[in-house]
């Protein structure tokens, strides 16, 4: 078994920004294009008509690709208010009064997408700039299946521990950021940077997973707040089994906190503790990323179909 070695640099901050971003822009356009593969007829007209592309096929999925990315590569640079609603930070251990608070935020990736899914329903203006709505939705709810943009451990969200994991090459990776090899390095090591190529390879690989978790959101999005929570509810119960637990000798499990962006303030175990993972988990978050992409597309595309129509 290779051994993987994670180290502690620093620590969590629930209301600042974060360096990293979700799955990364190949994450993002994966998202967009498995989306846009599920569209009924007349969501995918009203998204070419608010992207301001043709009504077809390959141009939606084109521009539902590039809506996904913008809040990640324009948003977060022009708008600098957009930066804490890529992700809600409840803690690894629940604490209901710190965790329903984040609930109740405005300025949460759950808030976002129940407001910005609100306002494309009712055809209202869009709040930053045309089509900046729809341009969140995309990007956010790819957002929320990352499953450390839903959980922290004091360790602001994995961007704090850092980890080898194994390559596609059986090399070791370089020293790299928890979330960051969530986010991308893992995903571009195993399948590349081409996403029309992997969005394709999942819609023929995951087909019938695609199918179900579109089936099944479709089936609970007459409420689109309950929906959303339980797919983050989801994907939060995914870091704390499938991601913490998994780290040897076992992380404490803390609740969320608010840590200084320079980390001065986090819990002191994570200034000096190293975690070891006797066994590669790297095969095992592969399947789990690309699980987790293609039900944030197929639930991208339920919840467009319900809202843009």
């Amino acid at each position: 078994m290779r051994r993987i070695v994670a180290g502690i640099a620093l620590g969590l901050c629930v209301l600042c920004p974060r360096p990293a971003f979700a799955w990364g822009e190949v994450g993002h356009r994966v998202v967009g294009r498995i989306a846009a593969s599920q569209l009924t007829q007349a969501a995918r007209a009203r998204v070419a008509k608010i992207l301001g592309v043709a009504n077809t096929k390959a141009a939606v999925a084109d521009a539902l690709s590039d809506a996904a990315e913008w809040p990640d590569a324009v948003a977060r640079t022009k708008y600098k208010k957009t930066v804490d609603w890529h992700f809600i930070d409840l803690g690894v251990k629940p604490n209901a009064s710190k965790d329903n608070t984040l609930w109740a935020s405005s300025d949460t990736a759950f808030a976002r997408i129940i407001k910005y899914a609100g306002t494309i329903k009712a055809r209202m203006p869009d709040e930053l700039e045309p089509g900046s709505d729809l341009e969140f939705v995309a990007h956010l709810v790819g957002d929320i299946h990352q499953p450390l943009h839903d959980t922290t451990d004091q360790d602001r969200g994995g961007n704090c521990l850092y980890v080898n994991f194994v390559l596609d090459n059986e090399d070791e990776s370089p020293k790299t950021k928890f979330h960051a090899a969530w986010d991308r390095s893992i995903i571009e090591d195993r399948l590349g940077t081409n996403d029309v190529i992997i969005a394709k390879q999942l819609l023929r690989e995951r087909k019938s997973q695609i199918a179900a978790a579109k089936s099944a959101a479709a089936a609970t999005l007459t409420d689109v707040a309950g929906s959303v929570r339980a797919w983050i509810d989801e994907a939060h119960a995914l870091a704390v089994t499938q991601l913490y637990e998994k780290l040897v000798p076992a992380v404490p499990k803390l609740e969320t906190a608010p840590v200084a962006a320079d980390c001065h303030d986090a819990a002191p175990v994570f200034k000096t503790a190293v975690w070891m993972i006797d066994q590669t988990p790297t095969d095992r978050a592969f399947d789990l990323i690309e699980s987790q992409l293609v039900k944030a597309g197929a639930r991208l595309a339920a919840l467009l179909n319900v809202i843009a129509q």
